[in-house]
């Protein structure tokens, strides 16, 4: 299965992103009246002022060489998978990188569909697509994730698999 339908809320800001396969990515603070704007990840092609939103309480050592691959330059940590996943849509960071295991399928399902609307991918950490489907139950994400956009997730893929010890 693939995730069809996302909504991810920050309740501190009451920002909203949700999205529905085939219709586009949206953003609004409907609590402010906001009316929904569309929205597109960056293009970015700009390999060298990379910006990476990393976990603020969950940051593997593994990061550290993610960031010599790609000679990212500056670094962002926040708390929520949600929360940097916005960063990489609204253009606060161009990617995310959680090259660790720990997240979940409930941290990722409804941001999939979100990325990928939007122009992105969210990706495992190998550069698999996630599988939803799991008949044993299991719900952890074991190679962590990747959140980028498209044009640049190749290199984005070939620095985590590096990281893994697969490339």
């Amino acid at each position: 299965g693939e995730p069809t339908i996302g909504v991810v809320i920050e309740p501190a800001t009451g920002l909203e992103l949700y999205a529905c396969k085939g219709l586009g990515a949206y953003k609004s603070c409907l609590s402010k009246g906001d009316k929904p704007l569309r929205l597109k990840i960056s293009d970015t092609t700009d390999m060298k002022h990379l910006r990476l939103a990393v976990s603020r309480s969950h940051r593997d050592s593994k990061v550290d060489k993610f960031i010599q691959l790609l000679d990212v330059q500056d670094e962002i940590s926040s708390g929520s998978v949600g929360r940097k996943v916005a960063m990489v849509i609204s253009g606060e960071a161009d990617i995310y990188a959680h090259p660790a295991r720990g997240t979940k399928l409930w941290d990722t399902c409804a941001c999939e569909v979100i990325v990928s609307e939007a122009g992105g991918v969210l990706l495992s950490g190998t550069g698999e697509p996630i599988s939803y489907i799991r008949p044993s139950g299991d719900v952890e994400n074991h190679y962590g994730l990747l959140v980028c956009p498209t044009n640049i997730s190749d290199k984005v893929i070939w620095a985590s698999r590096k990281v893994w010890g697969l490339g």
